[in-house]
C-alpha cells in the first residue's frame, strides 16, 4: 500500500468527519517503553499497542507529549506548535473517546515521500462523544527499532 507521508502529517489540519463505528475501549499509556518489540510479539501487533497508546496521549489532551513521541519525519513536517493548534481545532471539539474498535492494520515497505522502511498502517472505528461514528488512521514506522506515529487522520 503506498501512501503519501506529508498528507498524514498534514492532514490534521484539513481533518474532515464521516461515518464508521466503534467498540474496543483504549487503555492509557504507562510509564513503561512500549514501542520496544518484544520477542514474541509480531510488527502488526507491537505498532498497534504503540499507536494505542500514543492515541491514548491524543485522547488525554496531551498533544505535546504525543508530538514528542512521534516520528522524526512527522516532527520534521508539522511544527509542535501547528501541531498543538491542530489538535485543540479539530481533536478537542470531538471530546472523550467512548470506544476505539481495530479496524485494519496493513504492513509495507514503502510510503510515498519517505525512505524504504517498515510501515504500519493502522485503522480504527472510533465513537467520540461528540460524534458518533469516525475511522481514524495512523501511519506507523519503524524508527531505530520503535515503533513511532508517522502521520495521523480523523475522517
Amino acid at each position: 500500500m503506498r501512501a503519501s507521508i506529508l498528507p498524514f502529517a498534514v492532514a490534521v489540519t484539513l481533518i474532515s468527519c464521516t461515518s464508521t463505528s466503534g467498540g474496543r475501549s483504549t487503555p492509557g499509556p504507562d510509564n513503561v517503553d512500549s514501542s520496544v518489540i518484544a520477542p514474541a510479539e509480531s510488527k502488526a501487533d507491537a505498532a498497534e499497542r504503540e499507536a494505542r497508546n500514543w492515541l491514548a496521549l491524543t485522547d488525554g489532551g496531551r498533544y505535546d507529549e504525543s508530538w514528542g513521541r512521534a516520528a522524526s519525519m512527522f516532527r520534521a513536517a508539522v511544527k509542535e506548535e501547528q501541531w498543538r493548534s491542530a489538535m485543540d481545532s479539530v481533536r478537542a471539539p470531538l471530546s472523550a473517546v467512548e470506544s476505539r474498535t481495530l479496524r485494519s492494520a496493513e504492513y509495507s515497505r514503502e510510503l510515498a515521500g519517505a525512505p524504504d522502511g517498515d510501515y504500519m498502517t493502522i485503522r480504527y472505528a472510533t465513537v467520540f462523544a461528540q460524534k458518533a461514528e469516525a475511522v481514524e488512521t495512523v501511519a506507523m514506522t519503524l524508527e531505530k527499532g520503535k515503533w513511532r506515529v508517522a502521520g495521523y487522520f480523523i475522517r
